[in-house]
C-alpha cells in the first residue's frame, strides 16, 4: 500500500498545519538538491505537503498523475498537436505575467520574488534584489535550468 502524505512526511495523521509545515521544512533542508539531497526525494516530499495543504491524504496514483497530466506522447498526429499547443499557449501566457511582473518592478524600482508555472509545466522563480539584479531558478520539464541576469 502506497503512504500516505503523512507518512512521507514523518509526522501523525490530523497534524496541525504548524507541525506539517515543521516537518517539510526540516525534510526540505535536509534532501533538498542544493543541500546535497536526492532531487527525487525532495520532489515526494514536496508533493506531500502540496498535497496536504489541499486536505489530500494519499499521493497521486501513476494512472492520476498521467490523467492529469498536459502533455501527451500518444501514437495520433492531431491528438499530440492538439495537446502540445495548449501547452504551449499556457508557457506563453506564464512567460508574458512574469515580463508584465519585471516590468512592475523596474517602473518602481522594487524588489520581489515570485513563482511562475505549475507542476505540469515547470516552475521557474524570479527574484528582482536591491541591486536591480535579476535571478532566475527553476525546473522545466525535467530540465534543470539556473541563471542570474543583471537586467
Amino acid at each position: 500500500m502506497a503512504k500516505s502524505n503523512y507518512e512521507i512526511l514523518g509526522i501523525p495523521e490530523g497534524a496541525s498545519r504548524n507541525e506539517i509545515r515543521s516537518a517539510f521544512r526540516s525534510l526540505a533542508l535536509k534532501h533538498h538538491a542544493d543541500r546535497g539531497g536526492q532531487d527525487e526525494e525532495f520532489i515526494i516530499i514536496k508533493q506531500a505537503f502540496e498535497d496536504l495543504k489541499v486536505g489530500k491524504k494519499y499521493p497521486d496514483s501513476l494512472d492520476e498523475k498521467k490523467r492529469k497530466s498536459k502533455f501527451f506522447w500518444g501514437t495520433d498526429e492531431e491528438e499530440k498537436l492538439r495537446h502540445n499547443t495548449l501547452l504551449s499557449n499556457d508557457v506563453a501566457q506564464e512567460i508574458k505575467i512574469g515580463q508584465e511582473w519585471i516590468d512592475a518592478l523596474e517602473r518602481t524600482n522594487g524588489t520581489g520574488v515570485r513563482l511562475f508555472g505549475s507542476k505540469e509545466l515547470g516552475q521557474i522563480e524570479l527574484e528582482r534584489k536591491p541591486t536591480g539584479a535579476l535571478s532566475i531558478k527553476g525546473k522545466l520539464w525535467h530540465t534543470s535550468t539556473s541563471a542570474t541576469s543583471d537586467w
